[in-house]
């Protein structure tokens, strides 16, 4: 196989929901299903696996230092932002696990963050203010996570 590594999340209440899948050609020293042992939200750790939004791989790295690879799909708000509160607990959820992560190690963060962080993002930015996604709270929460968690988003550099 041209990955022999591999581990996947996926709804388990919903066919087709969502999911997440990691692959590699190097076996991880560890896997992390959800938010692993962050202290996060016992509700956001359940959705982290049940919707099967977060899987990660920890590979030894150059330094001696961990590498964690994490695939995420975050949470969308939802027509009428139903589930924004929910979302931003799980903003909340995720910075703790950057911390936690990169304490004494090193994080690549990958996947579907569901956020359009600045206005060059979308070709309607003016008339998307009020929908899942570009709401001032998910923005305001992705400018958190690259500046709390000292992160760079390297779509951007």
């Amino acid at each position: 196989s041209l990955f022999p590594y591999k581990k996947w999340l996926c709804c388990t209440t919903q066919a087709g929901y969502s999911g997440v899948v990691m692959l590699s050609k190097i076996k991880p020293k560890l896997w992390i299903e959800g938010f692993g042992d962050s202290d996060v939200a016992e509700e956001v750790r359940q959705v982290a696996v049940g919707e099967g939004r977060m899987v990660s791989a920890v590979f030894d790295g150059r330094d001696g230092n961990p590498v964690t690879v994490t695939g995420v799909y975050v949470p969308n708000s939802g027509r009428g932002l139903v589930r924004l509160e929910f979302r931003r607990r799980w903003e909340t959820a995720m910075r703790q696990f950057v911390k936690d992560r990169t304490a004494n190690g090193h994080l690549i963060l990958t996947g579907d963050l569901n956020v359009s962080h600045r206005p060059i993002d979308l070709a309607n930015p003016n008339s998307n203010k009020k929908n899942a996604g570009f709401t001032e709270e998910e923005r305001g929460d992705f400018s958190l996570l690259l500046d709390e968690c000292d992160m760079v988003d390297a779509f951007r550099q």
